[in-house]
């Protein structure tokens, strides 16, 4: 049997004129006003955050989070990454490694750089990551390492 959505159980939206305002001024739909309504509702917000939220860059989010004592080192290495570097990616051969092997190496292609990826063997090397193969990647010319999903004590 079909269900029948009577009238009586729809709860209609209708933005705000301070969610409209915010829509006109961002150039953004009333919805995504919404949406960000909703994450302040008490309309605080500042258009150029607003803005950032509805155009997130990688730069931005990552001067905002604290990665670890080095975080204005990684942020300025990712800021200063060019089309001459060489980046090598080492991953992990699990299934969130070789996703988080394919989003980083993602990321260093949308910057221009040149990008490939070391994947250690599970049964002849293991987990983590081996001192042999970084030396190994510096040798062949790589400019910098990006370690994803080796574990917290590498």
């Amino acid at each position: 049997m079909p269900l029948i959505c009577s009238r009586s159980n729809l709860e209609l939206f209708s933005p705000s004129p301070k969610v409209q305002e915010l829509a006109k001024c961002l150039g953004c739909s009333p919805f995504a006003a919404s949406l960000i309504e909703m994450r302040d509702p008490s309309l605080s917000i500042k258009p150029e955050v607003a803005r950032e939220w509805l155009n997130p860059s990688l730069t931005g989010i990552l001067g905002r989070i604290d990665l670890s004592e080095r975080s204005d080192q990684l942020l300025k290495f990712w800021e200063n990454m060019d089309p001459l570097n060489n980046i090598a990616v080492y991953g992990d051969y699990d299934v969130d490694g070789i996703c988080s092997t394919v989003l980083a190496m993602e990321l260093v292609m949308a910057r221009g750089a040149k990008a490939r990826y070391f994947i250690p063997h599970r049964h002849e090397q293991g987990y983590g990551l081996h001192e042999d193969v970084i030396a190994r990647l510096l040798q062949g010319g790589t400019d910098g390492i990006i370690v994803v999903d080796c574990g917290s004590k590498d």
